[in-house]
């Protein structure tokens, strides 16, 4: 069975297939045993997984994970194969001296593939290089102004009390706010248009500034159809974290009223007097941790532990 994203907001959008559910299965239990030092047990999961259908983007890393199993248990040979699999399916270190100085690999230094394996690793590296520091720095800017106004200093809000209460300064704030991500949306439509400006063009940060605009695009859904289709291609592309879009899949979920894929929408909640957060409906209870592992995210249950503390709730 495949893990299809069809979302029917009447005309379907985001139709994109990226891993199976077995490819989700397997990858959960493989990254489960990892975790535990597992490596032999884990190892094991992790080939059921590489034989299942799944997106380059995600089969890559169960070869390297699993190259890291096999160099633990002591098969360097066929460690050494998989990880140069894994590089030449675009798996990447932050720089080559990040690479060079991962005590993990001393025993692949003096190997013959070696040479291959920073050749490839540089390679990769170095698609990454080449940021717009400008188009960067103006996606920044963008990204503090949606922060600041979701997230105001008290120092902001005590400069407007001399002038009014609490109960003005919350309709200022949020008057503002809406105006500020009516700007960023109008400014990232005219750069988005056909394609996804991301970590090949601003780096991480850039292409977190982007998502976040789109993300807060409520008023503006017809944009955030368009530009989720614009993140499936990035993704099997590697221009844009991935970590990203289940928030923006649930997000449109949600507020066409349907249930969530990936568990990252969240409401408070009232009982006998006590705030709480709960998690939104779920399409598939069993699963959805599963999905969140092979994106990068951690469970449900840790997500919403954050997101209490995060907001003070509990």
């Amino acid at each position: 069975m495949f893990f299809f994203l069809n979302i029917p907001f009447g005309d379907t959008i985001g139709q994109q297939t990226f891993f199976s559910n077995e490819y989700a299965n397997y990858r959960w239990k493989a990254d489960s045993l990892y975790r535990l030092y597992q490596y032999k047990a884990s190892e094991i999961y992790y080939e059921k997984a590489i034989k299942e259908k799944a997106a380059k983007r995600f089969k890559r890393i169960c070869y390297y994970n699993s190259s890291l199993c096999l160099k633990y248990t002591g098969n360097l040979k066929k460690s050494t194969k998989y990880l140069k699999k894994s590089i030449k399916m675009g798996v990447r270190y932050p720089s080559i001296l990040a690479f060079n100085s991962d005590t993990t690999f001393n025993s692949y230094k003096n190997l013959k593939e070696w040479k291959y394996i920073i050749k490839k690793m540089s390679k990769n590296i170095n698609v990454y290089s080449q940021i717009d520091s400008n188009f960067r720095t103006l996606l920044l800017n963008c990204y503090k102004t949606d922060q600041f106004y979701r997230n105001p200093p008290k120092s902001f809000k005590d400069s407007l009390a001399n002038f009014y209460d609490n109960r003005q300064i919350d309709s200022i704030v949020y008057s503002t706010l809406l105006s500020t991500d009516h700007t960023n949306q109008l400014l990232l439509q005219n750069i988005i248009k056909k394609r996804w400006i991301g970590l090949k063009s601003v780096g991480e940060d850039g292409d977190q500034a982007v998502w976040l605009i789109v993300q807060h695009a409520d008023t503006n859904i017809e944009f955030q159809k368009k530009s989720l289709k614009l993140i499936e291609k990035a993704i099997i592309n590697d221009n844009t974290r991935i970590k990203n879009y289940p928030y923006l899949v649930d997000r449109l979920l949600i507020n066409n009223q349907e249930k969530q894929i990936f568990g990252t929408q969240f409401r408070e909640v009232h009982t006998n007097g006590k705030a709480t957060l709960n998690i939104l409906p779920l399409r598939d209870q069993n699963m959805v941790d599963k999905y969140r592992n092979c994106f990068g995210l951690e469970t449900v249950d840790e997500y919403l532990k954050y997101a209490k503390s995060r907001f003070k709730f509990e």
